[in-house]
């Protein structure tokens, strides 16, 4: 049998050790209980994080825009900027030519457009943009009114302090843009108001009210832009927009959804004026 020397106290003891699977045994059992204190020592937070490996995180795959995405885009942009004018017939083939995408990406496209209000299909017609008819802009107002003011109270509710600020000197630059329209173009001015309300949105953080706004949105810049051609001042009234603003800067809710409230009802009533 094995030994070993034990020194203690200037006394030494021989104490014997086991051989064989006996000793193969004890280790297997001294190494389990070694790895069971390392685990607990790592629950109790007594070891080091760097010496607890953790998986690395991936970066997030940016998805390249698809075919039926270009052409949805394409295709909108056509219809806000008015080049395809409300009540405009088009036919898939026709279209696909010209802007170059084959059937399927156009069809998707068109189909995602119907959604939102800005396209019409009519079996055995073809395809038309949504007339724009006063029945339409109220349609518009009468959803648009009440989540507008729902969103701006959510968003002021749960904007930090910088997000508010943010959101005010964004809305002052609209009030300087509308101040001099002869050097903002109609397309640049609604595309920044629309860019403004998008942030608000998001400061409200509602995946329902965003895709209210997504569906939505289209149709407010397609109005606007029709309404624009006939007076540049329509729905913008300094006052009313540096209204939105002081709520904002504030940081006042209930103020913020009056003026919200007002800048809308105001814009409905000069839209449907010129129409």
């Amino acid at each position: 049998m094995k030994s070993r020397t034990v020194t203690k106290q200037r006394r030494t003891t021989v104490v014997p050790l086991p051989g064989g699977k006996k000793a193969a045994a004890l280790l297997r059992i001294g190494k389990q209980q070694q790895k069971k204190q390392k685990q607990q020592k790592q629950k109790a937070g007594k070891v080091p994080a760097a010496s607890v490996s953790a998986p690395r995180p991936q970066a997030a795959k940016v998805r390249a825009p698809s075919l039926a995405d270009q052409a949805y885009r394409v295709i909108r942009h056509r219809i806000i900027t008015l080049q395809l004018a409300p009540g405009e017939w088009f036919n898939e083939r026709e279209i696909a030519e010209e802007i170059g995408f084959g059937a399927m990406p156009l069809r998707e496209a068109i189909d995602r457009l119907e959604q939102e209000g800005l396209v019409k299909t009519v079996p055995r017609r073809g395809h038309q943009v949504a007339p724009m008819t006063a029945k339409y802009v109220r349609d518009f107002f009468d959803v648009w009114a009440p989540h507008a003011t729902t969103i701006s109270r959510l968003a002021a509710i749960r904007a930090t302090g910088q997000q508010a600020l943010e959101i005010a000197r964004a809305i002052e630059q609209c009030v300087a843009a509308v101040a001099n329209p002869s050097k903002v173009p109609a397309e640049d001015l609604i595309r920044q108001s629309v860019a403004v309300f998008q942030s608000i949105v998001d400061i409200a953080d509602n995946e329902h009210f965003s895709e209210i706004w997504r569906r939505l949105s289209g149709v407010k810049e397609r109005i606007f832009m029709t309404a624009f051609k006939q007076d540049p001042s329509v729905g913008y009234t300094t006052v009313m927009i540096a209204d939105i603003a002081d709520a904002w800067r504030s940081r006042d809710p209930d103020e913020a959804v009056r003026a919200t409230e007002r800048y809308v009802m105001n814009a409905r009533a000069q839209v449907l004026r010129l129409l």
